[in-house]
């Protein structure tokens, strides 16, 4: 049953992920998200989502280990990004882009390499931070 539903959420991550990259590399300059001092570009959104993904990446190695994960105060996610798209002002597209497909490829792994059983303690959760429905989510906000 857990297999299943693993290579359910990875197909549609995937899907959703090449769509989010299409549309990105699409737009290679520009405004996509937001407007005046909250404008975001390409660069921003793929940073942003290797960000995010870095973030659960680390959470989800660290349930792993028997480790508790780091927790996020829903109230400073607008800050985090803010401050997040300030510190990354400098890479280039490229190096965003080639950052964020990392940290996709690498979550991508995490899951598959997780242990017998680790899927059945409730665990199932932690993958739907930052997958499919945060790609869709700037997908469609670009694209309307």
């Amino acid at each position: 049953m857990f297999a299943a539903d693993i290579n359910a959420v990875l197909a549609e991550d995937r899907r959703e992920w090449d769509a989010l990259v299409s549309v990105l590399d699409a737009r290679p300059t520009g405004t996509v998200h937001g407007s005046g001092k909250n404008a975001w570009n390409s660069r921003d959104v793929f940073t942003h989502v290797a960000h995010w993904l870095r973030f659960s990446n680390n959470n989800l190695k660290k349930v792993r280990e028997g480790k508790t994960m780091e927790l996020v105060d829903e109230s400073q996610i607008e800050d985090i990004n803010r401050k997040w798209q300030q510190e990354d002002s400098k890479l280039t597209l490229k190096e965003a882009r080639q950052w964020a497909i990392r940290e996709f490829e690498q979550r991508i792994t995490l899951i598959k390499s997780m242990p017998d059983g680790f899927w059945e303690h409730g665990n199932l959760r932690l993958i739907s931070f930052d997958g499919a429905s945060h790609y869709r989510d700037h997908r469609k906000y670009i694209t309307g």
